[in-house]
């Protein structure tokens, strides 16, 4: 059978009420993370998708839906499969992110390698010489497992005989990192935080004072922040994905903060005031969904490399959880991932209480000249 990649449009506005492709796209994609991890918390909703697709100010967005090549005028339920290419605008110039998932009843039919080849040509379109990609994975391989494949960097593991796994090797791509998912049942005891958090007060001494925010950075912080962005670009571990350093500007945070607002995401954010020099030395967020109490999801925490030492990854984290049992007592659960070789954050982690919950698989590809391979 032949297939038919398509568009999905980009909205006229993130309000505008989505079109049938955005619709499919956003039922899909929610079957497939419930497929992985078994559960709800990460589906995504057609505002979703149509709000990411209209802020594309520093990545551009593609998203495709395969349909056989033989249906004129297709509906949802022609859809066999979705794809994504972003291509980021700013920064990172030479890579590209490529996706693809099939409905589970269209597999090894050649629907997956139709959308892997229109993404390639996307990518290649737009001159792009590096490929990256991301996998998630329920449980990760008990240690000694045959079947495990063992990243660079020597910690962690991801399964060798994962769907997603074998599509990524047969396509060219090398394993370079894996992440740790982990989640949290909330709230903590009160108690256990409140020793944290005195404990870390106690390390960090008078030079910081916490500071807070909901869904916009405050003025007087904002490029103070775009700093610490732009240290998350080069300090947390990256191992050997080519990763290059971000360009952050007030501009491109209110365009962030817009897309999470357009999405129904809401943020909350403590971050250190380094008291001596008025800049932030750190910060971490958690963002909720509208409409969708139970699962939080923990965004960035960064300590700039200047002001570590001090404690102030576990004191962020302790006064994020104390503001989100008062300010969003419907949470039941908090997902990260961290880079299973980042141990100070997965120390702190582990202390607070987070358990391991599987994990992500880090991807890449170096394009050459074309060739057969690329089927390969």
């Amino acid at each position: 059978m032949s297939y038919r990649i398509i568009d999905v449009p980009v909205p006229d506005s993130a309000t505008a009420e989505p079109g049938w492709e955005v619709r499919a796209t956003a039922t899909l994609l929610s079957a497939l993370e419930a497929e992985v991890w078994g559960n709800d918390d990460f589906a995504v909703t057609a505002r979703q998708v149509a709000a990411g697709l209209t802020h594309q100010e520093s990545t551009l967005k593609l998203r495709t839906l395969a349909v056989p090549a033989d249906v004129e005028n297709p509906t949802a339920e022609d859809v066999l499969g979705i794809g994504s290419t972003w291509i980021p605008l700013q920064d990172n110039t030479s890579s590209a992110d490529v996706w693809v998932g099939t409905r589970p009843d269209a597999r090894r039919r050649g629907v997956g390698e139709a959308l892997w080849q229109h993404g390639l040509a996307q990518a290649r379109a737009h001159g792009r010489t590096v490929l990256q990609a991301w996998t998630g994975y329920a449980a990760e391989p008990a240690a000694g497992d045959p079947d495990a494949i063992d990243p660079p960097t020597g910690s962690g593991r991801v399964p060798g005989q994962d769907a997603a796994t074998r599509f990524a090797l047969a396509h060219g791509f090398g394993l370079e990192q894996a992440e740790r998912h982990s989640v949290l049942e909330v709230p903590v005891d009160p108690a256990a935080l409140a020793r944290f958090r005195a404990e870390a007060t106690a390390k960090a001494g008078e030079d910081y004072e916490l500071v807070s925010w909901g869904d916009a950075v405050p003025e007087q912080h904002i490029d103070s922040y775009c700093e610490l962005l732009r240290s998350m670009s080069t300090d947390a571990p990256s191992a050997g994905l080519t990763i290059e350093e971000e360009s952050w500007t007030a501009e491109r945070v209110r365009q962030q903060e817009a897309n999470l607002r357009d999405q129904g995401m809401h943020s909350i954010v403590v971050a250190a005031l380094h008291r001596p020099s008025g800049e932030l030395a750190g910060y971490t967020a958690l963002q909720i969904e509208e409409d969708k109490a139970p699962p939080v999801y923990q965004d960035n925490t960064i300590v700039r490399a200047d002001h570590r030492g001090h404690r102030l990854g576990m004191l962020l984290k302790v006064a994020n959880l104390q503001r989100l049992a008062t300010e969003h007592p419907q949470g039941e659960r908090v997902h990260t991932w961290n880079a299973e070789e980042n141990d100070y954050m997965l120390s702190i982690n582990v202390a607070l209480g987070f358990r391991p919950a599987g994990g992500a698989a880090a991807w890449e590809r170096t394009l050459t000249e074309r060739s057969g391979a690329d089927a390969a």
